[in-house]
């Protein structure tokens, strides 16, 4: 199960071999005020039980199949997809924007590493999970043209590195974190993305 804060972060639960649920935080570095927008409504609802005081517990919380983080760099929009079991990150870059200036932050993980599909490997104390290798397409108005891209490595999380494409046009890359890892054979619950419905963050 993913959920979104209100700061913008997301917060991936994956279950492990252990039975005990692991946790991954993706934050987005240097990104404008980020306001999640729920779109697509799922008919799925989850539960959120904070701490020991009922206050902090919420049940019947809405999810949806798509959150959109406008403008979250400038010319540079976040759309995070519900797919199967896995949550699908899609970068829009409009015409102007620049995709280098897109920074994200993984913790919960104690190395990240490229892997040889092109992809990369997050390794925690008790598995990996992977990010598969990205796939980048030019917009235009004679349709979608393949553009080069890959990871770039940072200290604490990951960008890319994309090839020559003309700027007058819109962008897209296309990551997708998959969920179901740590040597554990249950099904993770990624069909539907949460909103913290906390205030907190």
């Amino acid at each position: 199960t993913s959920w979104i804060t209100k700061t913008g972060r997301i917060v991936t639960s994956i279950p492990s071999a252990s039975q005990r649920n692991h946790v991954i935080v993706e934050t987005f570095k240097g990104a404008n005020r980020l306001t999640p927008k729920g779109e697509q409504p799922s008919s799925v609802a989850v539960n959120y039980f904070a701490g020991n005081h009922a206050a902090n517990w919420h049940t019947s919380v809405a999810t949806f199949q798509r959150i959109v983080f406008s403008d979250a760099y400038p010319g540079i929009d976040i759309e995070l997809q519900a797919h199967r079991d896995s949550i699908e990150k899609i970068f829009a870059v409009r015409p102007g924007g620049n995709p280098s200036n897109i920074s994200v932050r993984v913790s919960g993980v104690q190395e990240i590493v490229s892997n040889d599909s092109g992809g990369l490997t997050l390794l925690t104390g008790q598995g990996a999970a992977h990010l598969s290798r990205p796939l980048a397409y030019e917009i235009s108005e004679i349709g979608r043209r393949p553009v080069q891209v890959a990871y770039r490595l940072t200290k604490d999380g990951y960008g890319f590195k994309v090839g020559k494409y003309d700027r007058r046009n819109a962008l897209l890359i296309d990551p997708v974190l998959q969920t179901t890892y740590l040597g554990t054979s249950l099904d993770d619950s990624g069909r539907a993305i949460a909103r913290n419905p906390t205030t907190g963050d």
